[in-house]
């Protein structure tokens, strides 16, 4: 095969422009879908990055598993990590790896028996317990298995699927896997702000919502919330290609502003209700992801994350400003490819991507720590307004008390008054000096009894 010629033809268009245009709605044709192929091949065996992360995120992404199997370690070839054999002590997290390991395998692919199920889980699990077991400063999270359960299935094979995961947690996933969920929600603090550039009045709607309704998206690239195979390695396809960790919240805005219907049926004052809305991954079929990733694109390639007020909040060591960081966009296909026609040398070397997850577990602890004493720092303010509220409550009821008391001493008196009218003029003075001096009497032993606390009303 003349490799050369099918990559030319490729960039000069010849063998159709759509393939280039998510725009299009109807799938890729037969003889499209195989020139396309050819240009894949292509791209691997000459070592073409650039051709390849374009032919990832064009239509159809790179079509199957068998050339994914080929492409993804090359699209994560810019960045190496060291490797090294899992130690023998278990990582913390490997008992909630277990739980959800039970439950992968849900969806896709349907096992002939459940041997082979049980048998995929069991190397599932390997694949995720080795890499945390080289990389113990990295902390699983609920999700990362869905991430993981794909790439083996891509790459078939426990090794090759060690080698992949572990260049993706640590290129893109490593701030989710840090102790602190601050940097998890830092990302997703983007996402208001994305969907306002794409429709204001979607944008207007949520708002006010914090914005945790994406974390299941963006934490396993859509994984736990697509069931088609195919369409999540479109997706994955699609990432991997751009080298960024904005990719999935600009694919996830999209998604959200094609929802701008559904959305503006519900009442924009009811937070509760847009939050539901928002939480409930809409069915998508790849026609659909299809227009994410068209929108996503055009998203990319006139925004910068840096722009907006949640870029301030982010790490310096984040992987939005380090080993996934996004960088400005090429304004044409042929101008990608022709910016570079070999592998790029320059590599994120293991060590800088170690000072970098380093340096994120010390400003974890702190940060984490810091969040320990803004908690402690509310439930004791909650506290303190609570004991202000019986506080109140007690000089309040002390208050009524004593107008009881003072009542009571009232009518005491009022009453010998009474009585004392009918009684006989030689006794009046007497007896009305008695009760006066019973009725003051009772009031003082009541008033003290309440002030020792053996009384209350």
């Amino acid at each position: 095969m003349d490799f050369t010629s099918v990559t030319e033809s490729w960039v000069d268009g010849q063998i159709g422009a759509s393939v280039y245009d998510y725009g299009d709605s109807e799938p890729l044709t037969d003889d499209l879908r195989s020139s396309k192929q050819k240009a894949v091949e292509a791209a691997y065996s000459l070592g073409d990055l650039s051709l390849l992360k374009l032919l990832a995120q064009s239509k159809g992404g790179l079509l199957n598993s068998k050339l994914r199997k080929q492409t993804w370690p090359l699209l994560l070839s810019e960045a190496s990590v060291t490797g090294s054999d899992p130690p023998e002590d278990p990582h913390p997290d490997e008992t909630q790896v277990q739980l959800d390991i039970d439950r992968s395998f849900v969806y896709y692919p349907k096992f002939e028996d459940d041997e082979k199920c049980a048998e995929a889980r069991q190397n599932l699990s390997k694949v995720i317990v080795t890499v945390l077991r080289r990389n113990p400063q990295l902390r699983y999270y609920q999700g990362y298995h869905d991430i993981a359960q794909v790439v083996y299935l891509v790459m078939e094979d426990v090794h090759q699927s060690i080698q992949v995961l572990e260049k993706i947690s640590l290129i893109y996933l490593r701030d989710f896997m840090l102790p602190s969920m601050g940097y998890t929600l830092d990302h997703l603090e983007f996402i208001p702000s994305l969907v306002t550039e794409l429709d204001s009045h979607t944008g207007d709607q949520i708002k006010e919502v914090r914005p945790v309704y994406g974390i299941s998206s963006v934490l396993t690239w859509f994984a736990h919330d697509i069931p088609e195979f195919d369409t999540v390695c479109l997706l994955f396809d699609f990432i991997l290609a751009s080298g960024t960790m904005a990719t999935p919240l600009f694919i996830y805005a999209s998604l959200t502003s094609l929802r701008s219907d559904e959305l503006s049926n519900l009442d924009p004052e009811d937070i509760d209700i847009i939050n539901c809305v928002l939480n409930t991954f809409p069915k998508t079929e790849q026609e659909t992801v299809s227009r994410c990733i068209q929108k996503a694109q055009k998203l990319a390639s006139k925004t910068m994350l840096e722009n907006y007020p949640a870029w301030h909040k982010l790490s310096n060591y984040s992987v939005l400003k380090t080993t996934a960081a996004q960088s400005p966009q090429a304004e044409s296909p042929s101008e990608s490819i022709l910016s570079s026609n070999s592998m790029s040398s320059s590599a994120t070397a293991p060590s800088l991507i170690s000072s970098y997850l380093s340096l994120q577990i010390k400003e974890s602890e702190v940060r984490e720590e810091n969040e320990r004493l803004a908690r402690q720092k509310l439930i004791d303010k909650r506290n303190q307004q609570r004991e202000q509220n019986k506080l109140s409550k007690k000089n309040s009821s002390s208050s009524i008390s004593i107008r009881r008391i003072f009542f009571f001493s009232l009518c005491i008196g009022l009453t010998s008054v009474i009585l004392a009218i009918f009684i006989s003029p030689k006794d009046s003075r007497s007896y009305l000096t008695r009760h006066f001096e019973a009725g003051i009497q009772g009031s003082l032993q009541l008033l003290h009894r309440i002030a020792t606390g053996q009384h209350s009303f």
